[in-house]
């Protein structure tokens, strides 16, 4: 996610510096190579190293781990820097509301969770809701239907960071149902869905559209959100994402 950041970053009128902050300095210096505009530095390991990373950035995407969305949310408001991440995995996602007061008295945009689910599916919503006077509902569907057949001897890619995908299928699953938070067994709620690239099974998953949706559209009556995704992990190479 990092790396396609960056280059497309790099290659977008208006920017005059893309600072990309990596452990792995190998890597990264294998990607600003390719671009004239692309600075290395390292992230450190503490507040402080991370505050001197991000210094002079104007805006942060943030494609680590979920798990660091809060320490880089605060370095950006303390060096003034927007902010974006790819999402929360829900209890992230709760806590960095925290801070919008803060953000909005710095007069800096902080928009969470903007990958492909969360991020495209907060996005379908808006749209839905857009057109609606009242939502009691909002079902959110993350499906993938193989592109090509599986071979058995063909190495796995996982599609995203391993963490988020083991949390994702071993987890409770948060649920907003009739309100409030009901805590559903990982995996479970089993569902099949028809279509029209072919049938696939989906079950619940912790992520973070249970947590956003309700705060953003609770003035039209929004009572329930799910979110369902496929029952197996997605093969990258052989899959194509329906959202």
């Amino acid at each position: 996610m990092g790396r396609i950041t960056t280059a497309d970053a790099a290659a977008s009128d208006g920017i005059e510096r893309v600072l990309l902050i990596d452990r792995d300095a190998d890597r990264a210096d294998e990607i600003a190579a390719a671009h004239e505009n692309v600075e290395v530095r390292a992230p450190g390991e503490t507040a402080a190293d991370m505050r001197a990373a991000l210094e002079g950035a104007d805006a942060v995407v943030n494609a680590a781990s979920h798990r660091l969305n809060l320490p880089v949310m605060q370095a950006c408001l303390e060096v003034g820097a927007h902010y974006t991440d790819l999402g929360g995995l829900y209890y992230f996602a709760i806590e960095q509301y925290e801070l919008d007061e803060a953000f909005r008295e710095a007069g800096l945009s902080a928009a969470i969770s903007m990958g492909a689910a969360p991020g495209i599916t907060n996005m379908l919503a808006a749209a839905a809701v857009a057109e609606l006077e009242t939502v009691e509902s909002i079902e959110v569907l993350d499906a993938v239907v193989a592109g090509r057949p599986y071979d058995p001897d063909e190495p796995y890619v996982p599609p995203y960071a391993a963490d988020t995908l083991i949390d994702e299928f071993t987890r409770p699953a948060p649920m907003f149902i009739d309100g409030r938070e009901q805590l559903m067994p990982a995996a479970g709620g089993a569902r099949t869905y028809h279509l029209p690239e072919g049938d696939v099974e989906c079950v619940y998953t912790i992520h973070s559209e249970q947590a956003t949706l309700p705060r953003s559209y609770a003035d039209r009556g929004l009572r329930t959100v799910r979110m369902n995704r496929c029952k197996e992990a997605p093969r990258a190479a052989a899959s194509a994402p329906l959202v």
